[in-house]
């Protein structure tokens, strides 16, 4: 990104080991995603977007005094300090002074020039040149929720921020040309009047920002609050949160403290001779956009107004959202993270996770704009099209894999009650899912308004009538249904006031007595119940969960729903159906009168104070009652987002990745060597099966450990350890070994072989590799290694193959699949020569002049770990050890070739004069050693001193 690699970027700070975020994505994946939208017909908005890394234990200066600043903050807290530093100077150094000249595209890949600073401009503008090598974008961001600058002030009253942020936006058109949208994103407490503490001033700072001309839109990231609800007050409605949109706190009233919240103390919003409420009032932008905007210098209205000419521009809602959490309409702008200062809760709010006041708040809000956004009289635009409403938050990781796999993302476990909406838009209402069923009934008079909850789906497999499909789904979601006059009426079970007390004095008499009876069967209640439902995140696959039952039956009850839910919803459907399963019932023959003021569904109290339901009323004058124990609520919301901590991966249809490798000694036996064979799939399949010519020459039981080169390796001396620093990409998330030895290849085969003692992470699957050595492949020195080159664990992994002789040294198709999968094949052609019975070039060369002529010398290297500080030597892999040695031209031009037994050589003074005129100080030389079947092993290539012998 922007020039820096993982090696040289800045490291995310880190929480409980893990990355406090995800780290700034690179430039080639920004680039790909917009040409992938756009190609899919979708306009794009690029939002580059701050987040504050500031660890907790940080020691930076804070704003408001003294030493640490709050953990992981909003980027609407970056302000400027006190100290002999001006607010305008703090403000530049932050924006920086680099600008559009400064960059150009190299392909695709943008190129600065300019100063050498990190500023805000340098990261705005390059974010636009992403957009402009992607072919543009349909609209662009410069900054958001800046308010922590944009509302300071100078000494002389100015906003240099806003000023900042107006040079910026020229720079950002010069890049991306008026086909782009410009805009800035404000904090809804930003974007309008603002009233400096401690004073008598009403500014508009970013009004001559919304006037600029190469501003398009107003951006709003929209999070007022939308109701006040205390515990026990009714559900919301999509008409009471309608009408906190324009209307409630921050419109007609305000709490001046937590402490006045708390009291319900509520201050009307008003503005005194000038009787411009709407000035203080934070959600009323339709006053905003079509009123002209006054200043005003210590509570006195400036005469002129503001650049701001109403009804100019559109305005554009970059963000709107809800936490899926209770009350989450209170304060929509708070979220669940633990690790930031900004954390927390809706006021009243229970933390108990709530779909579906997410779901209705969005609706609420979506409808609304829909209907109520007046047109511009200037330029015929709606002042809010819902079209450029862009919901917080769409996350590009795949559903459910995030947030089930907590492994991954750390974010994970705060999807619940967070604003996320993956997985949640297309989860169904029960309400819609009983409208459904009775419309494809044909029932025109099915009234579930009452039920709220959500399920993910509704499986019917087999033909059923509509009311056996709703009363199979009654009692286990802790509904009733109710006849009435008008229709069936279906409601969530709830706790309402009886509508009369009965004695037995209200039934009719039979035989002198009450016709009348109480009927107990504790052996109905079961022992254990069982519930059943289709598990989304398992792949739909039947799921249960098992409960202890209220009764001493013994007997177990199973139960199976044509729900797919989550595991916590199915849970919660256990736990209300063991309690929910009456073993009392109650019937008999009221007096007429009576009957005639009662419906099924109503609550009576007996004279022993218990509360029954009243399940039948039959008969000619619906004198036959039968009652039950009234039900209990069901204790938790059904609001499913399936989660699974440990979900098992689904099957990638891709063949195994695969590497034949010619390793030299002692990875591989010197006389009889072999290939090794390593394979990786993720998820592993198990067993895979290498063959040759259709016959099986290796079974895989594990995956290898490998990856990719991060950056280059430059040639390197053996036995040395390496003042560069080795980084790899792993193709999986877990650690390395922290020492070990690994082969590095590409196309045409193994490069070199090296060990490394400490490994360190630096970033997502990349690590780092410490006290590296080089050149276990046998050669002089460790050759250059290009980046993306394969890297391979040696380890046991890896598995010879039961290679013929026969093929050795021939190009031949190797293939690999799982045993259970053989159709998932990959094919690799590859050619093993045995390079472990070639001999490793020989090391200390030295030449010494004498009377005959050059002396040279040279020490036998063993391969691999085949030395010992026991022996006096290193043991030779062949009966007669021989040479061939080449004396060589100062330009590396052969001159003489000799085959000669022993590590020693004398190079007569006559060959010497011969082969170069002239006695010389300096000689080239290549030596290599014979090694089985002739075969010449690595040589050695040097260019030496000659040295006189005293």
């Amino acid at each position: 990104m922007a020039g820096l690699s993982r090696g040289n970027a800045n490291l995310v700070s880190s929480v409980d080991g893990r990355p406090a975020y995800g780290g700034t994505p690179e430039d080639a994946s920004v680039i790909e995603a917009i040409t992938e939208l756009k190609a899919r017909g979708h306009q794009v908005t690029l939002n580059p977007f701050v987040m504050m890394d500031v660890p907790a234990g940080n020691g930076l200066p804070n704003p408001q005094g003294g030493i640490g600043q709050p953990a992981y903050p909003w980027r609407g807290r970056i302000t400027c300090i006190s100290g002999p530093t001006t607010t305008e100077a703090q403000i530049a150094a932050f924006f920086g002074t680099a600008a559009a000249s400064h960059f150009s595209l190299r392909g695709q890949e943008p190129i600065y020039s300019g100063p050498a600073e990190w500023s805000y401009r340098r990261f705005i503008l390059h974010q636009a040149m992403l957009a402009k090598a992607a072919c543009g974008v349909e609209s662009f961001l410069i900054g958001s929720e800046l308010v922590g600058l944009t509302q300071r002030r100078s000494s002389t009253g100015q906003f240099p921020a806003v000023t900042a942020l107006k040079a910026l936006a020229a720079q950002v058109r010069l890049i991306l040309g008026p086909q782009t949208k410009i805009g800035y994103a404000a904090d809804w407490t930003e974007y309008g009047g603002y009233n400096p503490a401690g004073s008598q001033d009403l500014c508009f700072p970013l009004d001559p920002l919304w006037a600029d001309p190469n501003l398009d839109f107003i951006g709003l990231d929209w999070y007022p609050p939308m109701t006040d609800r205390r515990q026990g007050e009714p559900e919301p409605d999509l008409a009471l949160l309608q009408a906190g949109i324009e209307g409630g706190e921050g419109f007609d009233f305000y709490y001046a403290s937590e402490a006045e919240r708390l009291a319900r103390t509520r201050i009307p919003i008003t503005d005194g001779a000038y009787q411009e409420p709407w000035v203080w009032r934070v959600k009323d932008i339709r006053s905003f956009w079509s009123q002209t905007h006054f200043e005003r210098i210590g509570g006195q209205w400036l005469t002129a107004p503001t650049p701001w000419v109403p009804q100019s521009k559109p305005i554009r809602l970059m963000e709107l959202g809800f936490p899926a959490v209770d009350k989450a309409a209170n304060r929509p702008s708070v979220f669940p993270d633990p690790k930031s200062s900004e954390a927390g809760l809706p006021p009243f709010s229970t933390g108990s996770r709530d779909d579906g006041e997410q779901r209705l708040a969005l609706e609420a809000c979506l409808s609304y704009w829909l209907d109520h956004s007046p047109i511009s009289a200037v330029n015929g635009q709606p002042m809010i099209a819902p079209e450029h409403i862009f919901l917080w938050t769409w996350d590009a990781r795949p559903y459910p894999h995030f947030p089930q796999l907590e492994a991954v993302w750390g974010d994970g476990a705060h999807a619940a009650t967070g604003h996320w909406l993956a997985g949640r838009a297309g989860i169904l209402p029960l309400r819609e899912l009983l409208v459904g069923i009775g419309a494809r009934a044909g029932l025109s008079f099915l009234n579930p308004d009452g039920v709220s909850g959500f399920i993910e789906g509704y499986v019917v497999e087999t033909p059923a009538t509509a009311r056996a499909l709703i009363d199979q789904l009654l009692q286990p979601l802790g509904l009733e249904a109710r006849p009435r006059f008008e229709g069936l009426e279906i409601v969530e079970i709830s706790t309402p006031q009886a509508v009369c007390s009965l004695a037995a004095s209200d039934f009719q008499l039979k035989d002198g007595a009450a016709d009348m009876s109480r009927i107990v069967q504790p052996q109905e209640a079961p022992s254990h119940l069982s519930v059943t439902t289709y598990a989304s995140e398992r792949d739909y696959e039947p799921a249960n969960y098992r409960v202890e039952g209220t009764g001493s039956s013994g007997l177990s009850l199973s139960v199976s729903l044509p729900l797919v839910v989550d595991g916590e919803s199915r849970q919660a459907i256990a736990h209300h159906l063991a309690r929910a399963i009456p073993v009392e019932r109650m019937q008999g023959r009221l007096t007429p009168a009576l009957a005639a003021c009662l419906q099924v569904g109503d609550r009576f109290e007996w004279v022993d104070g218990t509360q029954w339901r009243i399940d039948r009323l039959e008969g000619p004058w619906a004198q036959e009652l039968v009652a039950t124990p009234a039900p209990q609520p069901r204790l938790a919301k059904l609001a499913s987002h399936a989660m699974e901590v440990q979900p098992q991966l689904p099957w990638l249809v891709a063949p195994p990745d695969l590497v034949v490798l010619d390793l030299p000694s002692p990875f591989t036996n010197v006389q009889a060597p072999k290939p090794l064979i390593g394979a990786f799939a993720s998820p592993w399949p198990g067993t895979i099966e290498v063959r040759l010519a259709g016959q099986l020459v290796a079974r895989v039981e594990r995956p290898m450990t490998y990856g990719r080169l991060v950056e280059p390796l430059p040639v390197a001396p053996i036995s040395c350890r390496l003042a560069q620093i080795c980084v790899v990409e792993f193709a999986t998330s877990e650690a390395p070994p922290a020492s070990g030895k690994a082969a590095l290849y590409g196309p045409d085969g193994v490069m070199d072989v090296l060990s490394w003692s400490d490994a360190t992470w630096v970033a997502s699957q990349t690590w780092r590799l410490q006290g590296v050595v080089r050149g276990y492949h046998g050669g002089a020195q460790g050759p250059a290694v290009p980046i993306a080159a394969g890297f391979v664990l040696l380890d046991d992994a890896l598995v010879p193959a039961d290679l013929d002789s026969s093929l050795i040294g021939v190009t031949a198709e190797w293939t690999a699949a799982p045993s259970a999968l053989p159709d998932l094949e990959t094919r690799l052609e590859a050619r093993f020569s045995g390079s472990a019975a070639l001999p490793w070039s020989p090391c200390h060369l030295r030449a010494r002049r004498n009377q005959s002529g050059i002396q040279l010398s040279w020490v036998r290297r063993a391969s691999g770990d085949g030395d010992s500080w026991a022996l006096p030597e290193v043991p030779s892999v062949v009966a007669t050890e021989s040479y061939i040695v080449t004396v060589q031209s100062s330009t590396g031009v052969p001159l003489r070739s000799i085959e000669v037994e022993g590590p020693s050589y004398l190079y007569p003074t006559s060959n010497e004069l011969a082969d170069f005129g002239a006695v010389q100080t300096e000689i080239s030389l290549s030596i290599c050693q014979r090694g089985p079947f002739g075969r010449l092993g690595y040589c050695l290539e040097e260019r030496i001193s000659v040295q006189h012998m005293s």
